[in-house]
């Protein structure tokens, strides 16, 4: 069964690593089932839109999803995916983020086989191997891109409808202490707690790549309440959120949300 995850497959306007306009990069439905679907939507050149895409998912036929995407203006995406009868998709078992003078190099480690193709909304990917990319913060000149933390999207699939993917944070000009979620990384007020877990931030509006930055940021101690934009349970908040266009930058921006991780250097 051909198993479409469009971000990784032809055609596209621009190369398919470059993150760049309205798509639909992924797709995936452990099972087959509607009600276990998600996806990896992407609108222009940044981490983040103002307000989401629209999302209309159906399945016309057992083991066939569909979702169809509309932006702001009017532009739609469409998407298919075919998954075999309780069919479940590779699991990201580890990876590895090695800082370099240049970018970083990274890798992901499946529970089973399957492509792995890399994305980024700018800089310049060399995929070094089957698991495996070089990310370099050069646009296609050779120039420095701008400073920010830079989003690098690993998208996997086995050809059998088993899809997913992770995103993998790399700092440009941007210093520590940052808070560890996985693969991402917010930066954090230097002398953060290095022992927290949790910390309570307002999420602000920021003139970069990820579109956000935190204010006020306090060692969560139990007694804050926090918000829950776009239905974030119990008030977590994930930067994912924003990148995958499961919510829109205008209706976070001001929202007092706890965010759980690691505080790293």
């Amino acid at each position: 069964m051909l198993a479409l995850l469009l971000g990784c497959l032809e055609p596209f306007p621009l190369d398919r690593h470059d993150l760049a306009d309205l798509r639909i990069a992924g797709m995936s439905a452990e099972g087959g089932e509607l009600a276990n679907a998600s996806a990896l939507v992407w609108e222009g050149t940044e981490a983040w839109s103002a307000v989401v895409p629209e999302r209309a998912w159906s399945a016309p036929e057992a083991g066939l999803i569909t979702l169809t995407v509309t932006d702001a203006s009017g532009a739609t995406e469409r998407g298919e995916l075919e998954v075999e009868p309780g069919h479940s998709a590779p699991a990201l078992t580890s990876w590895s983020r090695e800082l370099t003078d240049s970018g970083a190099s990274l890798e992901v480690t499946l529970s089973a086989e399957a492509t792995v193709h890399w994305m980024c909304p700018g800089g310049t990917l060399a995929e070094t191997g089957a698991t495996r990319t070089d990310w370099a913060a050069l646009d296609a000149e050779g120039k420095a891109i701008e400073s920010g933390v830079w989003p690098i999207v690993a998208l996997w699939f086995d050809g059998a409808g088993g899809n997913g993917w992770a995103t993998f944070d790399v700092p440009v000009g941007v210093e520590g202490p940052f808070l560890a979620q996985e693969g991402r990384l917010l930066p954090l007020p230097a002398g953060t707690d290095s022992t927290a877990s949790a910390v309570m931030a307002t999420l602000a509006e920021a003139d970069t790549v990820a579109g956000i930055t935190l204010a006020d940021v306090a060692v969560d101690d139990g007694t804050e309440v926090a918000a829950a934009p776009c239905g974030t349970a119990d008030g977590v908040w994930t930067p994912d959120a924003l990148l995958e266009r499961r919510c829109g930058r205008d209706e976070t921006v001001g929202a007092r949300v706890r965010l759980r991780g690691e505080v790293l250097p």
